[in-house]
């Protein structure tokens, strides 16, 4: 058990405290202006102290503000834009209000009265946001032993309204599927960007968008971490250098083949890459008109009979 003493002030008798906290140092408590003030200071210290919720009160004299720079610090966990999410709404929503309070002075009424106060600026989610990074402040306060118990729970806040859903019909998501994939270089080079099909998927297979997106982090973060920036740019230079490439080979082919021309021929379609040119028909035999166009033949020797060559075969023999 502590001890009360009394002293006197120029303002008058006071009473002292002398009690042992739960690490058994000595500690006091001054400035009682009753001995019965005392006498139930002493008797919650001690209850508290029995029920493992002894808050010392030299740790709870903190202020808001610094707390709040500390329990900041420690928050490893955060990603940096959490981490700067929630420093913007220590420095414009709490500490102009609450800042210059001492931990031990905030009461669950102080901080209703804040919390009401958001409202007239702040819509009912963005309340929330802001009550519960101060509420997590509180919480580790407690658990440091600064508090007895969290003041900012169960207050009463703007209930959060449900937005209408809207819904498309089969027209509207292929209208913007389109107007998706012309975003961009679509939009100049008569391109698509693939984002079409993406639409297409969330809108008919059901899926939200954290569902179909970054699941890929969760299987595969041990290959790049967070560094979605470093994988990002690797994937564009690559597709990059794919453009380029096919690029160059077309161009490449097309000058192959005007060089081939004479320069008062017409211009010719090229065979695509997997073309193939069909075997020799047996000797004797006719050309099927189907085959090899109806038109524009020549006559060539081959094996001692005369063939037809089509356009397609004259123009791939002049590129080889």
């Amino acid at each position: 058990m502590g001890s009360i003493s009394a002293y006197v002030t120029s303002s008058g008798k006071r009473y002292r405290v002398i009690y042992r906290k739960p690490d058994h140092s000595q500690t006091q408590k001054r400035g009682f202006k009753t001995k019965r003030d005392a006498e139930l200071f002493l008797a919650n210290m001690e209850v508290d102290k029995s029920r493992g919720a002894y808050v010392d009160p030299s740790k709870s004299r903190v202020l808001l503000g610094e707390w709040l720079d500390d329990w900041m610090a420690t928050r490893a966990d955060w990603q940096p834009t959490s981490r700067e999410r929630a420093r913007g709404i220590v420095e414009i929503h709490i500490k102009p209000k609450l800042g210059q309070y001492p931990l031990g002075a905030l009461d669950h009424q102080t901080i209703q009265k804040w919390a009401g106060g958001l409202s007239a600026s702040q819509g009912a989610s963005s309340v929330r946001k802001i009550v519960n990074v101060l509420s997590g402040s509180l919480q580790m306060a407690v658990k440091d032993g600064r508090l007895p118990a969290n003041p900012a729970h169960g207050l009463n806040l703007p209930k959060v309204g449900k937005p209408a859903k809207r819904y498309l019909n089969h027209e509207q998501v292929r209208d913007l599927a389109d107007a998706v994939d012309s975003l961009g270089k679509g939009m100049y080079r008569c391109e698509l960007n693939g984002y079409g099909l993406l639409v297409k998927i969330l809108a008919y297979c059901g899926l939200r968008w954290g569902e179909a997106a970054a699941v890929t982090l969760d299987v595969y973060s041990d290959l790049f971490d967070s560094d979605l920036d470093t994988v990002s740019a690797a994937l564009d230079e690559q597709i990059l250098r794919m453009d380029v490439a096919a690029t160059l080979f077309r161009a490449e082919m097309g000058t192959r083949f005007r060089q081939a021309q004479p320069a008062s021929s017409a211009i010719y379609v090229v065979p695509p890459g997997r073309f193939e040119l069909p075997p020799l028909p047996p000797e004797g035999s006719a050309l099927s008109p189907e085959l090899w166009g109806p038109r524009c033949f020549t006559r060539v020797a081959a094996s001692g009979h005369t063939r037809r060559r089509s356009r397609f075969e004259r123009v791939v023999g002049r590129l080889e």
